[in-house]
Order: C-alpha cells, then structure tokens, then sequence
C-alpha cells in the first residue's frame, strides 16, 4: 500500500514531496519519523498500541533512539495533559491501554501521534470500526492538524466517508493514483472508480 510505503513500513521508490519540499522516507520508518512524520495504522489494537502497557507509556512511544525516560511522575503528567486534549476516557494514566473503548484507543493513538506538530500524518482508515462520535472526533483532530500546518494523507475505503476529510480526493486502484475529484463528485462514480470501473 502506498500510504504504508510513505511511513517507511513497505520497500519505497520515488520521492514525497510535502508543501512542495522533499521529504526523506527511503522505506524507514525511522527516516519517516525524523523527517516529521506521524503514522495512524489501519489496526490500533495490533499496530497502534502496545495493550498490555499503560496509557502514559503507550503515549511515550517511540522513544527517540538512544533516549528512554525513567521520570514516571514527568511521564504520567504530560500523560495527563495530552488525554484531557484528546478526551480520552480511561480510568487513569496507568491504566493499560487493553480496557479503553474502541474509540478511545484510537483518540489514544492520534494523541500521541499528533503530538509534536507533525509535518505530515499519514491515517490508514482511521475511522473504522467506530462508532458516529469517535469517528466525527478523529476527523475533527485530522482537521486539526491541517489547521496547524500538517499535511494529511487519509486512506478510506468508505465512499460516503471520502470526501468529509475535506481535502482532495484521489482513488487508487491497482497502485495507480487517479485524478484528484472535486467535491461534489457523486458517490455512485466514486464508488465505480474504487472498483476499477470507468468512472
């Protein structure tokens, strides 16, 4: 997948270009982050969150490389800041990231990934599996982020949900990336286009 290889999670060839510069990825994820990017996976249990660690060391990951911080009380306090902006209801900051909702797992996510104002937030269906609340917050804070000065990169198979990101839209089909669709667009021929169908 395109967005995958971006975040530097799949082999990559060619070049990403955010606000009109270069941004190194070359297939690192480690690249990706340094360069300003923030990751949304498809799968927050699996891939976004460590379930079994608390709310407050699942929003310290990824440590810098060669930096862990040992200051539980300094941890648990920016925990505490970064859960109220992103109202995350869990029972503490030391609870494990395992007991929170589907919807606040991935407000969980996003707070830590929106965090440090990212150049550029690529979001692998970041609204599925969630209910009509959790998935207007998650849009919202993906706005938000544009708002800030981010690029977003939203993937959704969901043709209703397209063009709510309120950005352009582009299908991608077979790995080939379409024309960008104005809004408007009608969904019956957005729909035709992701299934490989002449609009």
């Amino acid at each position: 997948m395109i967005a995958s290889a971006i975040a530097g999670l799949a082999p990559f060839a060619g070049e990403v270009r955010v606000a009109g510069e270069p941004m190194p990825v070359s297939g690192d994820p480690l690249a990706f982050r340094a360069a300003g990017g923030a990751f949304v996976p498809a799968d927050r249990r699996d891939e976004g969150l460590v379930l079994d660690l608390s709310l407050a060391e699942n929003l310290a990951l990824p440590a810098p490389p060669g930096r862990v911080l040992l200051d539980r009380p300094a941890l648990r306090r920016r925990a505490a800041e970064r859960l109220s902006a992103f109202a995350v209801r869990g029972e503490s900051a030391d609870a494990p990231a395992r007991s929170l909702s589907g919807g606040n797992q991935q407000k969980l996510v996003l707070a830590r990934e929106l965090a440090g104002a990212p150049r550029l937030v690529v979001a692998i269906h970041p609204t599925r599996g969630l209910d009509l609340a959790a998935s207007s917050a998650v849009r919202a804070r993906l706005a938000g982020a544009c708002a800030a000065g981010a690029s977003v990169l939203a993937v959704s198979a969901d043709p209703d949900e397209a063009f709510l990101f309120r950005g352009s839209v582009r299908v991608v089909y077979r790995g080939e990336v379409g024309p960008a669709l104005p809004p408007g667009t009608p969904l019956v021929t957005l729909g035709r286009m992701m299934a490989g169908l002449a609009a």
